[in-house]
């Protein structure tokens, strides 16, 4: 049997098992899909078991993109603007890596672009790859994070890629919402919704990366004023759609990862209330 895992840390809540071993049992695959916990001092062996070819591939998670971006032979654009690889494929004993975080979330961005205004709260490596999946698609921004300096170090990373990028406190986040026309959330769920929600335009679009199986309180939020909605649970299944190309699998087999997820979950998985394939 074929074996895919996901590496990271704390992961026992991830649904990507659910995703591709529905996906393997739909297509007869001979694939079985599990999770990897492990710390620092195991990646060698986990790389080791990656290059000697008997894995199919690895996905990555936090905090071990940087890690997997590092020791990859081979990196796609998007591993080598963001630093940062979720998906690790071993190709005549040299690794190839990807970050279809970016790819899956620009699929979603391209349907509703281009954005005159955009607020970013966040300034890890989701909101990095989100602010890469915008290149092209959005004039301004405005990066919020809970660490100013964070948050400025990211805009100089950025700076030239946009007509402008700017950095600013967190305590400023909702005065600058009412005039963005897309509001991006990269930071984690608490009890409350991150920003006013009352206070964004009647045509603002919310991309939520944060999931859970059950929706947060930002989500519901934007939900009952019905504004167009990205949630967590879509991201998660862009990304993992984005990952059937470079594993060789037929697009049209996307539908078999939504099916599991959305079995798993209860839920839908869209893109601003449209199919995502």
């Amino acid at each position: 049997m074929t074996e895919m895992f996901l590496i990271g840390h704390e992961i026992s809540h991830s649904l990507s098992p659910a995703m591709w071993n529905h996906l393997a049992y739909a297509t007869g695959r001979d694939l079985q899909y599990g999770l990897r916990d492990v710390g620092a001092d195991e990646l060698d062996a986990v790389l080791a078991e990656l290059i000697d070819g008997s894995v199919l591939a690895a996905n990555v998670t936090m905090p071990h993109k940087g890690w997997a971006a590092s020791v990859a032979h081979r990196r796609s654009y998007a591993v080598a603007s963001t630093g940062a690889a979720n998906l690790l494929i071993p190709v005549d004993g040299e690794i190839e890596a990807h970050n279809t975080d970016v790819i899956g979330a620009r699929a979603i961005l391209e349907t509703r672009a281009p954005f005159d205004t955009v607020v970013m709260l966040g300034a890890g490596g989701t909101a990095v790859a989100i602010l890469e999946a915008l290149t092209g698609l959005a004039s301004h921004v405005r990066l919020v994070n809970r660490t100013f300096a964070k948050a400025e170090a990211i805009a100089g990373r950025f700076s030239g890629r946009f007509a402008t990028i700017e950095a600013s406190p967190w305590g400023e986040r909702d005065g600058l919402t009412p005039g963005a026309d897309l509001v991006v959330t990269a930071v984690p769920a608490v009890d409350e919704a991150p920003i006013e929600v009352t206070r964004l335009g009647s045509h603002a679009l919310v991309y939520d990366a944060v999931y859970r199986h059950e929706p947060t309180a930002l989500q519901l939020a934007v939900a009952r004023r019905g504004l167009g909605l990205v949630d967590g649970l879509s991201h998660l299944a862009a990304q993992a759609i984005a990952m059937l190309d470079p594993l060789g699998f037929d697009r049209s087999e996307g539908r078999f990862l939504l099916e599991g997820l959305e079995r798993a979950t209860k839920r839908t998985a869209t893109a601003w209330g449209a199919p995502l394939i």
